[in-house]
């Protein structure tokens, strides 16, 4: 019940902001994209460390990287600590609806990245909130019912697939999808 009532809550504060939220879209090709924002679940600490990996190889594109994952706990885990690029929403930083808010938040939303990677397979609340509203201008999320109405771009995916392999899919289809356009 609490549950339904939190969504409810979610979901009507969302579709205000989005009925009020502008941005340029354009498709951008990550060889031609300066600055990259990336949403994605923090598991445990091996797969911490795979994302962060993954994120690094961006950075050494000279391409500006900032991340925003997700954690559903009181205090940060000791391998997620915040650096200059890393940010996380943890219960700390969401209302009692899972709205998640605060200055590094409202920031990672107003700035106006060239992609917006959404690397969430499981449809958090949260992110998905994050995502909506981010004035990115080029978006790409998984292919679920919620993602359409915002993203630019969806990949199709099977159940279980690995944040590597997401990525991986994510960073050939921009590639496709930009040169054709």
């Amino acid at each position: 019940m609490l549950t339904k009532l939190r969504n409810y809550f979610l979901k009507s504060d969302l579709k205000k902001a989005f009925a009020k939220n502008r941005r340029a879209k354009t498709i951008i090709g990550v060889e031609q994209a300066k600055s990259i924002g990336v949403l994605y679940m923090v598991g445990d600490e091996k797969d911490y460390i795979a994302a962060t990996n993954l994120f690094g190889g961006l950075q050494q594109m000279k391409k500006e990287v900032r991340t925003l994952g997700f954690i559903d706990l009181k205090d940060l885990p000791h391998y997620c600590y915040p650096r200059l690029s890393f940010d996380y929403i943890s219960q700390p930083t969401m209302n009692w609806y899972k709205k998640p808010f605060g200055d590094k938040i409202r920031d990672f939303m107003n700035k106006d990245f060239d992609i917006l990677l959404n690397l969430d397979t499981t449809q958090n609340p949260s992110l998905t909130y994050v995502y909506a509203l981010s004035k990115a201008k080029f978006k790409i999320g998984i292919e679920t019912p919620i993602n359409k109405a915002f993203s630019d771009l969806m990949i199709s995916t099977k159940s279980t697939v690995t944040l590597p392999d997401l990525f991986e899919y994510m960073m050939s289809y921009i590639k496709m999808f930009a040169e054709n356009k």
